[in-house]
């Protein structure tokens, strides 16, 4: 069996996306995120998603340009509307501003309204 570096196939990956349209910080942090769940034993949420996430953008149900926008912010809980818009697209209101300011629960819930896929990296892994 021929194992490539980690690095090497999130370079590869990204690589894809950006042939896609899909803006370089977006394409890295999904690239990062698929290495990621190999890395952890997930290959159901790892690199063999990649080509349904092209085929996604391919066939015009996700816009890699497309941002969410927020409707309802009330602090620790928000609603976004993702348009098109990928899950890698950063929220307009951080999640850890949510989850962690002074006097904060330390909990936070956001929904997203017209969301194009759930399996998209929501964020960077650790």
């Amino acid at each position: 069996m021929t194992l490539a570096a980690p690095e090497r196939l999130a370079d590869f990956a990204a690589a894809v996306l950006e042939a896609e349209d899909v803006p370089a910080g977006d394409a890295r942090l999904v690239a990062r995120c698929l290495v990621q769940a190999e890395l952890w034993g997930h290959p159901s949420h790892g690199l063999l998603r990649l080509g349904w996430y092209v085929a996604r953008i391919r066939s015009g149900v996700v816009d890699p340009a497309a941002r969410p926008e927020t409707v309802v912010d009330l602090g620790p809980l928000a609603v976004l509307d993702a348009a098109t818009a990928s899950a890698t697209s950063s929220p307009p209101l951080p999640l850890p501003r949510r989850c962690g300011g002074p006097g904060n629960t330390g909990s936070g819930w956001w929904a997203c309204a017209t969301p194009t896929t759930s399996a998209w990296p929501p964020t960077s892994p650790a």
